[in-house]
């Protein structure tokens, strides 16, 4: 059995994983809960493909366009009084 909790708020999802590491660990019929790994928070962005296909854009710009928000990269960089920021 594989169990997959989600939610909004990282906070919240942290107090019932362990909320339900202590349950499945109280039980008898229960084997090795103990393999638990701990992941990045993730977003599901689906995609409207029709309206994709309509515009002419490819699944692959899509994710290409997307990735920089996702994956916390620097797309720019200003000056500002000699200092350079992200």
């Amino acid at each position: 059995m594989q169990v997959v909790i989600g939610g909004t708020d990282y906070k919240e999802l942290v107090q019932w994983r362990d909320i339900l590491m202590q349950r499945m660990q109280e039980n008898p019929d229960s084997r090795n809960p103990s393999n638990y790994e701990e992941r990045k928070p993730q977003a599901r962005c689906p995609v409207d493909r029709q309206s994709r296909a309509d515009l002419g854009v490819s699944l692959q710009t899509v994710g290409a366009r997307s990735r920089p928000c996702s994956a916390r990269a620097i797309v720019t960089t200003f000056i500002d009084r000699d200092r350079e920021y992200k």
